[in-house]
């Protein structure tokens, strides 16, 4: 499991268009949280389980015992909504969904027999919950106590993300499968889920395929770091004295392979060569133009490389 807290600055932000949007919290955190898997996935139709309390009457609030029921929530990201559309989408879902809370998850898979394997949870393999209630304070007497947050070592699904909302910021746990996933694929999916929350709240109107996905330094890697490519190179040779070079490097090296046929640099030069001579002889030479008609093939490589090294310009014709 892999536990951070959000910022209060972003939790904040949530909360307040949660507010506007009149919406709970969770709502809005399921949107994102369906926002995520639809761009993971890119499935449009995705069943996300989620927990409900169960106490749904005055008279067994102050019960003890086990209320939890299971929801399976169908989310649907069809269409390319924007984020607010979206949020407006979960609003429906989960008041339809929570008419229904009372119904044993048991008794549907029951109904609904769905296709069973092992390893794999039926209707759902990812959870979603979000706890809201605050957590009693504990007094003994002489004694103060603290409420330690446990894992038990084990995942109950593929993914399974609980939100616990406090007055210092949002925390976000995620329990996953270790035979399927790696510490550092957890870490990103949390950010990215944080990135998402916040592009979604600040650009509702934003289609949810569009709001951003990585972090700054994410796409600081991969717009500039992946492509810090530059290499010293003679601009001013000419491209049929660059591949003569290669050729006094490697000439035993496999220059071109076309359907399981190799040609090494060496005889690419020496069939290049003997074409430049027989155009050379045709009158090619600078300012001449060489019109190329050629499937892909090898002959294509060697006709490209005998008009340059004959001085001409080839023009490749469709």
């Amino acid at each position: 499991q892999i536990s951070r807290r959000m910022s209060r600055e972003l939790s904040e932000r949530i909360r307040v268009f949660s507010q506007r949007e009149s919406v709970t919290m969770f709502v809005t955190l399921l949107a994102g949280w369906g926002t995520l898997l639809h761009r993971y996935t890119g499935q449009e139709d995705i069943i996300s389980g989620s927990a409900i309390a169960g106490r749904t009457r005055g008279e067994v609030e102050g019960l003890i015992g086990f209320f939890v029921n299971t929801l399976a929530l169908r989310l649907d990201l069809s269409g390319e909504p924007d984020f607010r559309s979206l949020v407006q989408r979960m609003q429906r879902l989960a008041l339809e969904a929570f008419e229904h809370q009372e119904t044993p998850f048991e008794a549907l898979v029951a109904a609904l027999q769905p296709e069973r394997g092992a390893g794999l949870s039926p209707l759902f393999q990812v959870m979603f919950v979000f706890h809201n209630a605050p957590a009693p304070a504990v007094h003994f007497s002489g004694v103060e106590g603290n409420l330690e947050e446990l894992h038990n070592g084990g995942a109950k699904f593929d993914l399974t993300f609980a939100i616990t909302d406090y007055a210092e910021g949002l925390w976000l746990a995620l329990e996953y499968n270790e035979d399927l996933f790696d510490r550092g694929t957890v870490e990103r999916l949390l950010e990215h889920y944080e990135t998402l929350l916040s592009g979604g709240v600040a650009h509702s109107d934003e289609r949810i395929g569009l709001l951003p996905l990585l972090t700054e330094s994410e796409r600081r890697l991969v717009l500039e770091d992946w492509n810090a490519t530059s290499r010293p190179y003679p601009r001013d040779a000419a491209l049929g004295t660059l591949f003569a070079e290669q050729v006094s490097r490697t000439p035993g090296s496999v220059a071109v392979e076309l359907a399981g046929f190799n040609v090494t640099y060496g005889e690419l030069n020496a069939r290049a060569n003997r074409l430049a001579r027989y155009l050379q002889g045709l009158g090619v030479g600078p300012e001449v133009m060489v019109g190329l008609c050629s499937e892909r093939c090898v002959e294509m490589i060697v006709a490209t490389l005998a008009i340059i090294k004959a001085g001409g310009a080839y023009v490749p014709l469709d």
